[in-house]
C-alpha cells in the first residue's frame, strides 16, 4: 500500500500487513502480564488463607476476585496473541483478503472468483456493546463478507449442500479510516453485477 498525494495510505485492496496486527499483539501481551500477576495473587491468597476475615464468605470473595479477573485476562490475552501471531505469519499471496478487479475479486492465495460465479453475498458488521472492551479496537473496520459461489475451483471455505461453495472474507483488523472508502467501492460492485447482498449484524467480544 503506497501513499496518495495527501500523504494518506493509498488503498488498492485488502492485503493484510504487520501494522494491522501489532497493536493487538501488544495489547494482548499486556493482558497476559496483568492476568498472570492477578492469577498469582489469587493463588497466593487462597493457598495462605488470606486475607483474615471473620466471615468465610467475605474471605472467599476477596480471594476469588483477583483469581477470576486474572483468569479472564489470561484467556483474552491468549486469544489475542494467537490471532495476532496468525495474522503476522501471513505473507505474499496468503496476505490477500480481497482485491477488486474488473473481472471479479481476488481472495486469499491469489485465487480469482469471477463476478458471474458469485451467487449472493452476506455483509456482516460486528459490534461490541460490552462495558469493558479488552481486545476490541473501535478504529478497525470490523466487517466480513460471506460469498456463495457456484462450483469450487479450489477456493478456501466450505462446500454447500447444493454443490456450491461459501467463502468467508474477514476484514476485521483493517483500519476503518484507511479502508472504509475501498470497502464501500467493493460493496457497490456486487449490485452492479446483479449479485444480491444481504446485510447482517453480529456481536463480537474479541
Amino acid at each position: 500500500m503506497g501513499k496518495g498525494k495527501s500523504g494518506a495510505p493509498k488503498v488498492t485492496g485488502f492485503v493484510t500487513q504487520p501494522s494491522h496486527h501489532l497493536p493487538r499483539l501488544r495489547k494482548s501481551l499486556v493482558l497476559l502480564a496483568i492476568g498472570a500477576v492477578l492469577a498469582y495473587l489469587g493463588y497466593y491468597l487462597i493457598s495462605n488463607d488470606l486475607p483474615e476475615s471473620s466471615s468465610r464468605r467475605a474471605q472467599i470473595g476477596l480471594q476469588g476476585i483477583p483469581a477470576a479477573l486474572g483468569g479472564a485476562l489470561l484467556i483474552f490475552g491468549a486469544i489475542g496473541t494467537a490471532t495476532a501471531l496468525a495474522g503476522l505469519k501471513r505473507t505474499g499471496a496468503e496476505a490477500i483478503d480481497m482485491i477488486v478487479e474488473k473481472s471479479g475479486i481476488v481472495v486469499r492465495g491469489e485465487r480469482r472468483i469471477p463476478w458471474e460465479s458469485i451467487e449472493s453475498v452476506t455483509s456482516i458488521q460486528y459490534k461490541n456493546e460490552a462495558k469493558v472492551k479488552l481486545l476490541w479496537d473501535p478504529s478497525q473496520l470490523h466487517r466480513s463478507l460471506l460469498l456463495k459461489v457456484a462450483g469450487d475451483a479450489g477456493l478456501p471455505g466450505r462446500q454447500t449442500a447444493d454443490g456450491g461453495h461459501k467463502v468467508k472474507i474477514a476484514l476485521v483488523r483493517y483500519p476503518e479510516a484507511d479502508y472504509s472508502k475501498y470497502f464501500k467501492m467493493a460493496m457497490g460492485q456486487f449490485p452492479l453485477h446483479g449479485i444480491a447482498v444481504e446485510h447482517k449484524t453480529k456481536w463480537m467480544q474479541t
